[in-house]
């Protein structure tokens, strides 16, 4: 069997396109989307090993990095040094030479984005999209927990005109921000392994997803997008919002994941089946390709509507 690298085949991109239209499709990004802009948690990872001495050989994986780090020092010492070193004062990914995916998702017509990364790269895309974007973190600790959203009025009512970006894994401070604002934003992200086992714990509470994501996952198509095979943050995540949505699997969704690279075609074509029957079983279709060649593809058919 040839090995095929993208395998959304029509009725997948029938069903996406068919969601998008009728603003039924929830986008959840991961550090992938801004590739290039970002570090990814490896490439992140390494550098705190060698900045906090890491001692043990699993240096690319950021969780028990960022853990070891924090131990030694501090949690918020460690937050602050990631913030100051590679989120700061951002630039958007270059648009060029293929589709910039924030900017893709910033024109279609959808209510709420979810994100894991901590910057603004979505809601400067839908500002540049002359939209009027709404942005919320996550509040998993009791850090976050008295922070005001607009979503704790269930009367509130959200549109692609003006659309929730919702930090899962909270986000940066900015510059112009007051100190309160800053503390606020620290504590809301998930970088050590105590961070993301608090969180899990806290995605059982009603109350840290409001009320109108828990609707949108439960009706909505997820397009998943930036996350890697070997991304068990991801699946940890996808479990806890089935949980908060009081759901054990979805209808349907789509995760875009770079294609596998093995040593013979054989073996990567085993990788990829052994993953598309993994997603499978969770109600989700693969398409094998990077963030900027799937987001070409979709902004190209759904112009072509």
């Amino acid at each position: 069997m040839a090995y095929n690298p993208y395998c959304f085949d029509d009725s997948d991109w029938a069903i996406l396109l068919d969601s998008i239209q009728t603003s039924q499709c929830l986008p959840i990004l991961g550090a992938g989307a801004a590739y290039g802009a970002v570090p990814l948690g490896g490439q992140l990872a390494e550098e705190l090993a060698k900045k906090f001495g890491y001692p043990m050989s699993d240096r690319n994986n950021l969780i028990r990095v960022s853990q070891y780090a924090a131990l030694k020092f501090s949690g918020n010492f460690v937050k602050n040094y990631v913030i100051g070193q590679w989120f700061t004062n951002l630039p958007m990914p270059a648009k060029t030479p293929i589709a910039e995916p924030h900017e893709v998702l910033a024109e279609l017509p959808l209510p709420i984005y979810l994100t894991t990364n901590y910057d603004d790269f979505m809601t400067n895309a839908l500002h540049d999209n002359h939209r009027h974007p709404f942005q919320e973190m996550c509040r998993w600790n009791y850090q976050t927990q008295n922070r005001t959203s607009i979503l704790d009025n269930p009367a509130t009512v959200l549109n692609p005109a003006n659309p929730i970006v919702f930090h899962l894994h909270g986000h940066a401070p900015r510059a112009t921000a007051n100190l309160q604002e800053k503390n606020q934003c620290l504590a809301s992200l998930v970088l050590t392994e105590d961070d993301y086992l608090s969180l899990h714990v806290a995605l059982e509470r009603p109350h840290v997803i409001p009320q109108q994501i828990r609707d949108a996952l439960v009706g909505s198509s997820l397009l998943i997008i930036g996350y890697s095979m070997a991304d068990t943050t991801f699946r940890a995540l996808y479990k806890g919002l089935l949980s908060a949505a009081g759901l054990t699997n979805l209808n349907t969704g789509f995760v875009v994941m770079p294609a596998p690279r093995s040593d013979s075609p054989e073996q990567t074509l085993s990788i990829q089946e052994y993953w598309e029957t993994y997603f499978d079983a969770l109600g989700m279709r693969v398409y094998w390709g990077d963030a900027r060649t799937f987001s070409a593809e979709l902004l190209q058919k759904y112009k072509a509507l």
